[in-house]
């Protein structure tokens, strides 16, 4: 039966992931512990997958214990978690300056169902 690893540093930050079949190994000496000893002090292996956590891993994202999912990096404290697809997305309620549209006055709302933005006028 397949399993899928990733590997977490001391943040919980995914260094690496990789999945496997331990009864199709030709090595038999080659374990879960045994991977684990070739990774620095710290880092700790999370069993994932379907029916697991309620995501896959990627490397850079970060697992939340909590919520029992990868998460990528928040790119603006302002931004809110989608836990329907495990993405960021600006705060609807607030107003953005957005570089690019309109002059330094220009104001923008982020449209969650449409996923744009719209200038305020």
């Amino acid at each position: 039966m397949l399993q899928n690893y990733a590997v977490l540093d001391e943040n919980n930050k995914v260094f690496n992931s990789f999945i496997w079949d331990p009864e199709v190994l030709l090595d038999q000496s080659l374990t879960v512990d045994a991977i684990q000893d070739q990774y620095p002090v710290g880092y700790v292996f999370k069993e994932c997958g379907e029916g697991i956590t309620q995501n896959e891993p990627i490397i850079g994202h970060y697992y939340d214990e909590t919520l029992n999912a990868f998460i990528p990096p928040q790119p603006d404290p302002t931004y809110i978690l989608d836990t329907s697809n495990w993405e960021w997305h600006p705060d609807p309620d607030l107003e953005y300056n957005i570089e690019g549209v309109g002059d330094e006055n220009t104001l923008c709302k982020y449209n969650v169902e449409q996923k744009c933005w719209i200038i305020i006028e």
